[in-house]
């Protein structure tokens, strides 16, 4: 099973988003399994169901600062080499989905009582939010072999059915 595969299952079992991903590449980095997952936790559902930011976008962009290396404000060229991964991460992202906000991509504010349920009335987290795991993985993946990090498997990834936006 590729890793595109693998964050795309362990969303539609019992993570989120932001966890699928980070849970997913995040070892490859010796980041254990249990941490990534919690570390990821408030990403999910536009951080913290606010609607905001994509959790999946989110957590592949934990995962490319796990890649830039980057310990703080003195080690500048591994800053600017994280910000750097960040924009071409995001994007990508936004060219293949038109917007990294998570109410846009989904069509629905989620940060309300009435947005969510209409979110699970459309069933978004089951139809939308797989896609957009599997575009943010397949996004990583690619950046992740771009800078020289082997991430197994020879699988290309659909990145998303159709054209970018």
């Amino acid at each position: 099973m590729s890793r595109v595969q693998e964050a795309v299952d362990l969303f539609a079992g019992d993570r989120n988003c932001a966890q699928s991903i980070v849970m997913t590449y995040g070892p490859l980095f010796g980041l254990p399994p249990e941490t990534a997952k919690h570390l990821a936790a408030p990403l999910g559902a536009g951080m913290g169901f606010r609607g905001d930011t994509c959790g999946a976008a989110s957590g592949a962009v934990l995962v490319l600062g796990l890649l830039s290396g980057s310990l703080g404000l003195s080690d500048k060229e591994a800053k600017e080499r994280s910000y750097e991964l960040t924009r071409a991460f995001m994007e990508r992202f936004e060219g293949f989905t038109g917007s990294a906000r998570c109410d846009q991509l989904i069509g629905v504010d989620i940060g309300t009582p009435e947005g969510l349920q209409q979110a699970k009335d459309n069933q978004v987290f089951i139809t939308v939010c797989p896609k957009l795991v599997r575009i943010a993985a397949g996004i990583l993946e690619s950046m992740l072999r771009e800078n020289g990090h082997e991430v197994g498997g020879l699988e290309v990834p659909d990145m998303a059915e159709g054209e970018p936006k």
